[in-house]
């Protein structure tokens, strides 16, 4: 055979052939990356799942003043997660209730002016005083607002929310 044709054969086939590899190259690093994105996801689809808080009670009194109630109320918030609540200055706390007309009011409290975390129940008979709720710990929120024309035979609901993100709420009647 000529050297015309082996030559310029030989040349297409290398160069063939680094294209084939570079496109393996890029077919593992392509699938490195998406394998890498797709554990992440399931990472925080799992962390996500496993951090959850729950109002396992909530309780409230009210007071008349002069034309204003001041509404007590204590939350027992379960932290259910692997990572400790600690920040909290950064976590929401929401009272909604009801006005004698019918109006849904909605409040959002600040921590340390209208809640606080009184304690943290380690167990059922033992509690501490700590700033953080750990993981498979109830925190008690104390707190107190002030509400006009508040129906008081229609339930309070509050609403928590961690600085992780993780929301829990429960509906409860006033005085129980």
């Amino acid at each position: 055979m000529p050297v015309e044709v082996i030559l310029p054969s030989a040349a297409t086939i290398l160069v063939f052939m680094v294209m084939a590899s570079a496109l393996m190259g890029l077919l593992v690093y392509s699938t490195t990356l998406l394998y890498a994105a797709l554990r992440d996801h399931v990472d925080s689809l799992a962390k996500a799942k496993l951090n959850r808080v729950v109002i396992t009670s909530a309780t409230a009194l009210v007071s008349a003043g002069n034309n204003s109630y001041l509404v007590e109320f204590e939350v027992h918030v379960y932290n259910d997660g692997v990572d400790p609540i600690y920040a909290m200055d950064k976590c929401d706390l929401i009272v909604q209730y009801y006005t004698t007309n019918g109006e849904l009011r909605v409040l959002r409290l600040i921590y340390g002016l209208n809640w606080t975390l009184e304690k943290v129940i380690i167990t059922s008979d033992y509690a501490v005083l700590k700033p953080s709720i750990g993981p498979s710990e109830t925190g008690v929120i104390r707190g107190t607002f002030t509400a006009e024309n508040i129906d008081i035979n229609r339930p309070l609901k509050a609403v928590f929310t961690s600085h992780y993100g993780y929301t829990a709420m429960r509906w409860f009647s006033i005085g129980s």
